[in-house]
């Protein structure tokens, strides 16, 4: 397709720079300010979807020129239908606030066919949003030697800060187009301003991609810091300059990295054509192959465009990144096209570009070929071409935990105790016997002395030797990554309160703390003694029970399930205080929420027991607000207990109350502010180590202490779920 400015095709009356126009005018204050109050008024409507349909079906006629624009804009949306849809989904509109666009909030379920009518009206809403905030910039510039000298104005939208070197916001230049003197204001116009802001979405790349060249801020998560450069320092920088780019058409994202290759690999959705600005804003409107064929080679213009600004913050994601491979889509995962920039080349070819306002040409705006050409055409593959030269997929070099044999580095081996990465893998180690254990707990139902001898000669076979000989090294079982982490908690030299306080706060006055070395044991050892202290405990031999129970927690003092398990034998003999030490002391060292919802259930059962009602009711409500199976319970005996009226217990209000209640009663609170330090060390640590699969469990529960923080959010994604699959071993 010959590329067509619509400034000279379709715009009449507006001179165009290039014909040699002297005069030029731009819209008057006036003008302006009709405009902006007719889209305050539509975006403070009280009934959004019934003001947005009536103007999308309205008669045109009378209608001043930029509500004609807007009607024309919201009916291509779909906006007529809006009224239609059911009460029941609560939809209202939450308007322009802190720099950012309008958007739907609903309450109910919206089907898909809804939501994607939402976004697109939400697109067309932002587009005239835009479109006001270059009109009133002009006016506010119209002073400004500078602009008045070139015709380019700063825009500022929605407010926000107009300098356009702060990278992310909207604050590109942007060339309007200027008035015939005496020329009114029609929709051409507008549709002129519209298309010229969507040409733009390149032009903050400059911005970005400066920001490589000086370090970023030290960054601190919850105590834990990361180096500048590092994998967790690219990741949150990229998702800081990705998440502030608040384009008027819709942006997704997803992404990853590897900073040891000095890579990064970006998918991002392209809006579909229904989107895009009218080429002929006019009521009668038939030739519609044209307009489709338009549509499309303006789609896939803006997608390029954009794809150079996604490069500019993959480089300004840090100065050690060469190269950016880009990945456009369609709404339905299609591959549009792959951009695949090297820094030098991107700096010569698409900056330049971005930099001198060529890739912002109105010309060029249904040209993707000539955009393709600006990027670089050694950088841009369809959809099916083979590459000019191999792409290896981020993804590719993933492998899973347990096969990675990576050594750690010193920090992490003191953190975990452990030497490389596959000894942190705590659920794929089971030595070979998942077969006798299995046929252990089936034979116990016959027989328990069968199993018993199975167990027993099972203990007998297995050998758990640390690897490389190192004599040194502990046998440890874990049977989650949070139990591992635990590890700095363990009792040993020092008490567990005194020992994590200097671990976390970094001391060592004596040079004495260290944490010792332990090597992954086979998960068949620990349910092998699990499994004999259950069938020495059902035949009544007790002290057997317990024997094999202190086995468990001397091989796994940091699960759980070992200090249950001894703390159940105590409790059937009625050895109460005991129990409740038992799993006191397991709580010291418990991180997850499931596991600290074991033993505080059960804790609190030794406490209604020995008579303890109020603080077994204060361990149930605190209980009640954790994980799992066991919290599950804990909030069906807070429901029994505030329904039973004729008890004097007094069953507190909140977990925030209870933990009150539980401090005034030496309960421990488990999980610990310590723990908190303890997973975001980890988290940041094992992503920093270029570890992201042992690092995902970390990172996930890292963003529930983080709830409201988008950056942790998009970072934790992309560590977890990445944009290619793992290498499968």
């Amino acid at each position: 397709m010959d590329a067509v400015s619509p400034c000279q095709n379709d715009m009449g009356n507006i001179i165009d720079k290039r014909a040699g126009g002297t005069q030029f005018s731009y819209p008057s204050q006036y003008e302006v300010h009709k405009a902006r109050q007719a889209m305050d008024a539509l975006l403070s409507a009280p009934a959004p979807c019934r003001t947005l349909a009536n103007l999308a079906r309205s008669d045109a006629a009378g209608l001043e020129p930029f509500e004609r624009y807007a009607s024309i804009t919201l009916a291509d949306a779909g906006a007529g239908t809006l009224a239609s849809l059911p009460p029941g989904y609560g939809i209202h509109l939450k308007g322009p606030e802190d720099g950012q666009l309008a958007r739907f909030v609903f309450k109910g379920l919206p089907s898909r066919e809804t939501r994607a009518l939402l976004n697109q009206v939400e697109d067309a809403l932002n587009r005239l949003i835009c479109l006001c905030d270059a009109l009133e910039d002009a006016k506010r510039d119209a002073h400004d030697a500078h602009a008045a000298h070139d015709g380019r104005i700063r825009i500022s939208w929605m407010g926000v800060d107009r300098n356009p070197r702060q990278p992310g916001w909207r604050s590109a230049h942007v060339q309007l187009p200027r008035l015939a003197p005496s020329t009114a204001l029609s929709e051409a116009y507008f549709n002129e301003v519209d298309w010229r802001m969507l040409d733009n979405v390149a032009s903050t790349g400059r911005a970005l991609f400066q920001n490589s060249l000086k370090p970023n801020a030290r960054q601190s998560v919850l105590g834990a810091t990361a180096p500048d450069g590092s994998d967790w320092d690219v990741r949150t920088r990229l998702a800081a300059l990705l998440g502030r780019m608040e384009l008027s058409l819709a942006f997704s994202f997803r992404y990853d990295c590897d900073v040891e290759r000095h890579a990064i690999d970006v998918v991002f959705a392209t809006p579909p054509v229904t989107s895009f600005p009218q080429r002929k804003p006019t009521p009668a409107l038939d030739a519609l192959e044209e307009l489709g064929e338009c549509g499309e080679a303006a789609r896939r213009t803006y997608a390029l465009r954009l794809a150079a600004l996604v490069g500019c913050a993959c480089f300004g994601a840090g100065h050690r990144i060469e190269t950016a491979r880009v990945t456009a889509e369609d709404a339905a995962g299609n591959k549009l096209f792959i951009c695949v920039f090297d820094r030098t080349a991107f700096v010569r070819g698409a900056l330049a570009a971005i930099d001198d306002g060529t890739l912002a040409s109105p010309d060029l705006r249904f040209d993707p070929a000539g955009v393709s050409a600006l990027l670089g055409s050694n950088c841009v593959k369809d959809k099916g071409d083979t590459p000019l030269y191999p792409v290896c997929p981020i993804g590719s070099n993933r492998v899973k935990p347990w096969c990675d044999e990576r050594e750690l580095p010193q920090d992490l081996r003191e953190l975990f105790g452990a030497k490389r990465v596959c000894d942190l893998d705590t659920g794929h180690n089971f030595g070979g016997f998942s077969d006798v254990i299995e046929t252990a707990k089936a034979d116990s139902a016959d027989s328990m002395l069968a199993a018993i001898a199975q167990l027993e000669q099972l203990l007998e076979s297995i050998v758990a030797t640390p690897p490389d000989d190192n004599a040194t090294s502990r046998p440890l079982y874990c049977d989650n990554p949070f139990s591992r982490i635990a590890i700095p908690l363990v009792a040993d030299e020092l008490s567990v309160g005194e020992r994590a306080q200097e671990f976390v706060q970094g001391k060592d006055p004596e040079g004495t703390m260290k944490i010792p070395q332990f090597f992954r044991a086979p998960s068949a050892l620990f349910h092998a003694h699990m499994g004999l202290s259950d069938l020495y405990q059902r035949m009544g031999d007790f002290a057997g029970a317990i024997a094999h129970a202190d086995a468990c927690i001397a091989l796994a003092p940091t699960t759980a399930s070992a200090y249950f398990r001894k703390a159940d034998i105590l409790a059937q003999q009625t050895r109460n205080a005991e129990a409740m030490n038992v799993l006191t002391a397991g709580l010291c060292c418990a991180i997850s929420k499931r596991d600290c919802a074991l033993l505080y259930y059960h804790l609190g059962l030794l406490l209604w027991r020995v008579g303890r009602k109020s603080d077994a009711a204060a361990v149930q409500v605190y209980t009640s607000s954790l994980q799992g199976e066991f919290a599950e319970k804990a909030r069906a005996v807070v429901k029994s207990l505030r329904t039973r009226r004729n008890t004097s217990v007094i069953v507190h209000a909140s977990p925030l109350a209870a933990a009150r209640e539980m401090a005034r009663a030496r309960i421990p609170l488990a999980p610990n502010e310590m723990a908190r330090t303890l997973i975001a060390r980890a988290a940041i640590g094992l992503s920093c180590a270029n570890a992201p699969e042992a690092a995902a469990p970390y990172i996930a529960e890292l963003t529930t202490y983080l709830p409201g923080d988008r950056i942790i959010a998009t970072t934790s994604c992309s560590i977890i779920h990445g944009t290619c699959d793992w290498k499968q071993p």
